[in-house]
């Protein structure tokens, strides 16, 4: 570093602790006191809104077009993606099937990390996983389930849009194996 350069470094430095001396520290914004006049203050405080001058028509016309092509976009999303389902989906509605075949569905307790879905193509989901369920005595029995469901169209959280294909569920406790 040259000795100029030095120089102009302890100035900057120099200046700053001056300008940070001069802080009011009284005022709730700890805005400098030498660089704000009062007239900037009172416009800014009565004015409330926020907005810089010079920002009227043209900003509000880009917010008006950022809105607008935000409802276009999300529209046609949701209007592509009515037929359009996941395996996050698939596996709700597996769950609901397979509640819908036990004694008592409230009990049922799906074991998350078992399951594992995988899609057969024309819309058709295999689940497979494991599930803790309530027998007539009111003990937890564990099941192991492969379901085979198929989307049919239309909303994907109702159960009428998807029919079950097929398949089995094993009772661990009594080894019995059903068919469905």
């Amino acid at each position: 570093m040259s000795e100029i350069e030095k120089k102009e470094f302890e100035e900057f430095l120099e200046w700053k602790k001056e300008k940070s001396s001069q802080t009011d520290s009284t005022r709730p914004d700890n805005q400098i006191t030498n660089n704000v006049s009062s007239t900037s203050v009172e416009n800014t405080q009565s004015s409330g809104c926020g907005w810089k001058s010079g920002c009227g028509i043209g900003c509000l016309g880009v917010i008006i077009l950022f809105l607008i092509f935000a409802a276009i976009g999300g529209n046609s999303q949701k209007q592509a993606g009515n037929d359009v389902v996941d395996w996050s989906e698939a596996s709700v509605m597996s769950e609901q099937f397979l509640k819908d075949l036990m004694k008592y569905p409230d009990d049922v307790e799906f074991i998350k990390e078992s399951r594992n879905v995988s899609e057969e193509g024309n819309k058709v989901f295999k689940v497979t996983g494991r599930m803790k369920a309530n027998n007539s005595f009111g003990q937890s029995v564990p099941y192991t389930y492969n379901i085979r469901i198929k989307y049919n169209g239309g909303d994907w959280s109702s159960k009428y849009n998807w029919s079950r294909v097929g398949g089995n569920l094993y009772n661990e406790a009594t080894q019995e194996f059903t068919e469905f």
